[in-house]
């Protein structure tokens, strides 16, 4: 069985986090590695300023990366605000 691995990305106003899992023979996600840093450049859940958060990302993938020994070429990013909307549609 070919080793699922992934790697999630969640910008907030206060911090922003990286982990990155595998699945295991059950099926269940085994944290493989995990980052926090206090978060700069977000602003009420909106990026303000993208080259201080893409600084933080950067150094929280490093990080993510030594510790669990995978390179990280994929995230599945989660980012959160007021001004995100849902419309629905047919």
């Amino acid at each position: 069985m070919r080793r699922q691995v992934v790697a999630g990305l969640d910008i907030g106003t206060h911090s922003i986090k990286m982990v990155v899992a595998q699945r295991n023979e059950e099926g269940a996600l085994e944290v493989l590695g995990l980052a926090e840093e206090s978060s700069a450049g977000v602003r009420k859940g909106a990026v303000v300023n993208i080259e201080e958060v893409t600084k933080r990302i950067l150094s929280l993938k490093n990080r993510v990366e030594n510790t669990s020994s995978e390179k990280i070429d994929e995230v599945i990013v989660n980012i959160g605000g007021s001004h995100i909307f849902v419309t629905p549609s047919h």
